[in-house]
């Protein structure tokens, strides 16, 4: 099991403008047997941070760039991942059950 931070740094990076060839490295490490994505639209995604109490500064200039969550998601489009759009838990974990049988 790998959490979302290995893609999310990728990504990540790369939108802060990194020339690192981390693309290259994932394709080195052993692959999962499913590696979903969880996602929603971006004014779901903005609207969700909005709420947290504590933004971290990254946060923050998603807030202020929304652009910044496009380019975020056509990164994550490269990784090959079963995408799933949150719009509930239970919808969510649904689907990961489909896709896992």
């Amino acid at each position: 099991i790998l959490d979302r931070s290995f893609y999310s740094t990728i990504a990540y990076h790369q939108v802060l403008g990194s020339k690192f060839d981390f693309l290259f490295l994932a394709q080195k490490l052993p692959k999962p047997d499913f590696r979903f994505y969880l996602t929603c639209e971006t004014k779901i995604w903005t609207q969700r941070l909005k709420e947290r109490n504590n933004l971290d500064d990254y946060e923050k200039s998603i807030l202020n760039n929304p652009i910044i969550v496009e380019k975020i998601e056509k990164i994550y489009s490269k990784f090959g991942l079963i995408r799933i759009y949150n719009f509930s838990v239970e919808e969510t974990i649904k689907i990961i059950i489909q896709n896992l049988k």
